[in-house]
């Protein structure tokens, strides 16, 4: 399987943003959609994802295609991947064994750990670590079958607390997940690129994600 490409674009707005974004700054990004997890067929429901940076962190946004919402978690770190959510997987120094992952649940509830990964089947996710300045904003439009994820983080956190200096064409590997609970529909899985199998934790089908300029 060829491994995917992201392209994140670098954001007019300067340093750290409330979310959400100022209206149009979104058009900036480039935009993926995600496909099933196990084969890469298209899903009952649509998820788009749009990812930019700045020199403070990254913003990401997930459009989801919703009719039902299945979350009962109110506490950070809590198990919200047993329920409704949408998640990002990221290596900043692009090594298999060790990434950040964070999840967000429609409650604005969020996860976020550090997992150590043999690639042997054990996984370690250490809940203890905490991504300071790790923000969420949720608008749930059921209405219109339709809730938006919008997500920001710092890069220094990443790097150890301190953030580096960004160069055009810098790399790290990762993945778009997404997780749709419903129990008359069934469960489904989703990524940008499909693991082929039914873990999401599997970083050999990590894609690339670029980090380049604005868009012309």
């Amino acid at each position: 399987m060829e491994q995917p490409v992201y392209i994140c674009r670098r954001t007019t707005i300067k340093g750290d943003w409330f979310l959400p974004l100022p209206a149009g700054i979104w058009q900036q990004a480039e935009e993926v959609t995600l496909r099933r997890t196990a084969d890469g067929t298209e899903p009952r429901l649509t998820t788009k994802v749009r990812a930019l940076w700045n020199d403070w962190g990254m913003y990401v946004r997930y459009d989801c295609e919703d009719d039902q919402i299945v979350a009962t978690h109110v506490s950070r770190d809590d198990p919200i991947y047993n329920e409704d959510v949408v998640e990002l997987f990221v290596s900043v120094d692009q090594r298999l064994e060790t990434y950040a992952e964070f999840e967000f649940g429609p409650k604005s509830v969020m996860f976020d750990a550090l997992v150590r990964n043999d690639l042997q089947g054990k996984i370690q996710v250490d809940t203890s670590w905490n991504c300071e300045g790790l923000r969420c904003r949720v608008d749930n439009r059921l209405r219109e079958r339709k809730v938006v994820y919008e997500i920001a983080f710092p890069f220094a956190p990443l790097y150890g607390g301190s953030a580096p200096i960004f160069m055009l064409g810098t790399e790290w590997i990762g993945n778009f997940y997404r997780i749709d609970r419903s129990p008359e529909q069934g469960d489904e899985f989703t990524a940008w690129s499909p693991t082929r199998q039914a873990s999401f934790h599997t970083p050999g089908r990590f894609g690339r994600i670029v980090f380049a300029a604005e868009r012309a």
